[in-house]
């Protein structure tokens, strides 16, 4: 039963990695949210934001990750724990695109702007 699901996982995450693979479609995607659920008031945010390409950028080295121990972690299911590499390096790196810095995820104001709309995780 496991298998099946393991393998059905992967094979989701096959398609997806082509789909979003091709930046242009990703990009456009990225957009098309940015535009639908609007931008913060400030304008030299929205400016700053406006030319942010999350696509383009590099892994950088930060010491304050990871954010929390995943091997304690009770929501993460032992055999999706990928906690069976000897070391522990790659946990410290963040993407961080040329153009501009990533804010942290903000769960309420993610919450706030799914409110009454459906999502489906794949």
């Amino acid at each position: 039963m496991m298998g099946a699901l393991l393998n059905t996982l992967f094979l989701h995450s096959l398609i997806l990695l082509a789909v979003f693979q091709q930046n242009t479609k990703a990009e456009k995607l990225y957009y098309q949210l940015k535009k639908y659920y609007g931008t913060t008031t400030s304008s030299s945010l929205a400016e700053s934001q406006a030319k942010c390409n999350i696509f383009k950028g590099k892994w950088v080295f930060d010491s304050s990750y990871p954010l929390y121990n995943t091997s304690s972690c009770p929501f993460i299911d032992p055999e999706f724990n990928c906690q069976k590499r000897p070391d522990t390096l790659y946990q410290k790196y963040r993407w961080q695109p040329f153009d501009c810095n990533l804010s942290s995820f903000n769960g309420e104001l993610f919450l706030e702007k799914l409110r009454g709309k459906k999502i489906m995780f794949v």
